[in-house]
């Protein structure tokens, strides 16, 4: 394990409740489609996270403009760390709708072949480097779910078990039905506390080392919704030379914040935001940090330009 058992502890039921919290809102008809469940997840999570103040851990969610999540066929990013190794996770959300539709979730794309069937196997590219699944949101009130699902969260299932069933499928030349969708939850479904129970136990997904999140994404997008959850142990705390390089700006954004900003080559159409800004929340132009971004050399020994025509709120 590369993070210590009370704060594996904190992650699991921070995310258990994350997704309890959000799957209730769902069942009231509060959440519009999944990529809003996406968005509230992760945003919930993080401030699960937070409100829990364990020493050390804390927990920041970012949302890229779309066109990202394309490429990579999933839509959410974790990444868990210990500021020398981290963990990367993605997943694909679906929302079949299985109280009011029948086989809905599913469709062919213009390549004649099954838009999951397609984006399992896109994902395969990078399964050796990342802890992948699939989630699968239910709208049924807390009880009144099928039976083959949780009672109070969603359904997840790993990208390798969910690849197994879309090769041993007779055809991709036809959506996935409801019936092949209750036969591989039915086998494999689990929840999302079990899954990162799984990652922070290093029995899925790849250790990196050090804290450049983006080299892990050298050969892939990255997702939209990014939450990073970092853990600083009791010496690293109290080591100030440690946390030196944020200098003057800490007091505008988090460490992570000026991370994302400041190494990701945001191109035009990309904007780094924080998940879910409330109406009270600050919102800063991120232009107007360029120059203190510009001023502190952290990467590579080289001042690299921050081109960040989106926003940071913080």
């Amino acid at each position: 394990m590369f993070l210590p058992n009370d704060i594996i502890e904190n992650i699991t039921q921070s995310a258990y409740w994350a997704d309890r919290m959000i799957r209730s809102e769902l069942s009231q008809g509060l959440i519009a489609s999944e990529n809003d469940y996406t968005s509230n997840l992760t945003s919930t999570f993080r401030r699960q996270i937070n409100a829990r103040a364990a020493p050390g851990l804390k927990a920041t969610s970012y949302v890229l403009k779309p066109g990202v999540e394309r490429s990579t066929g999933t839509d959410a990013c974790i990444i868990l760390s210990n500021t020398k190794e981290f963990k990367v996770c993605i997943f694909e959300s679906k929302w079949p709708r299985l109280t009011t539709h029948r086989n809905y979730w599913d469709s062919l794309q213009n390549s004649g072949f099954s838009h999951f069937d397609e984006q399992l196997k896109k994902q395969a590219s990078f399964s050796k480097y990342f802890a992948i699944w699939i989630m699968f949101y239910s709208e049924a009130e807390f009880g009144k779910q099928p039976t083959f699902m949780p009672k109070d969260v969603s359904s997840c299932v790993w990208h390798e078990n969910a690849l197994q069933a879309s090769l041993a499928r007779i055809s991709n030349t036809t959506p996935w039905t409801d019936d092949e969708l209750t036969k591989l939850i039915s086998a494999h479904g689990t929840r999302i506390d079990y899954l990162l129970q799984e990652v922070c136990e290093c029995k899925k997904g790849k250790l990196f080392s050090g804290q450049n999140y983006l080299s892990a994404f050298d050969n892939f997008n990255i997702p939209k919704e990014v939450l990073v959850i970092e853990f600083t142990n009791r010496e690293e705390r109290g080591n100030p030379t440690k946390r030196a390089w944020t200098g003057g700006i800490r007091r505008h954004v988090s460490c992570q914040a000026f991370f994302w900003l400041r190494v990701f080559p945001a191109p035009k159409q990309y904007s780094v935001l924080t998940e879910s800004p409330s109406p009270r929340e600050r919102t800063v132009n991120a232009k107007r940090w360029v120059q203190s971004a510009q001023a502190v050399s952290r990467f590579g020994g080289e001042s690299k330009s921050l081109r960040a025509d989106g926003q940071y709120n913080c």
